[in-house]
């Protein structure tokens, strides 16, 4: 089975997190299991070529004129659709992959 898992940071360590703390204890599990377990963040402060972690910081996204002012009107929503959004693209980009 193909996962994938969406953290704040990572790698582990890198910031006090209960999330990252969680998957830094199943990912492994999931892994010796057989499963392809791919973690996606926006925080990755590890510069190591980790095919398996996605930098969603790195996927752009084309944003209009009405999101940037969205964006400045709204702050932390805009934030979370942006995030939303490269989520999206990260798991069509891994599902390309696979076929």
């Amino acid at each position: 089975m193909n996962i994938a898992i969406f953290v704040p940071s990572w790698p582990p360590g890198s910031s006090a997190n209960g999330i990252v703390t969680y998957a830094a204890q199943i990912v492994p599990v999931l892994r010796r299991s057989g499963h392809e377990v791919f973690v996606l963040t926006p925080h990755r402060t590890s510069t190591a070529g980790d095919p398996y972690t996605i930098d969603l910081s790195t996927i752009s996204i084309k944003r209009s004129i009405i999101d940037r002012v969205r964006s400045r009107i709204f702050g932390d929503s805009a934030a979370i659709d942006e995030t939303a959004e490269r989520i999206d693209l990260a798991i069509q980009m891994l599902m390309d992959r696979q076929n």
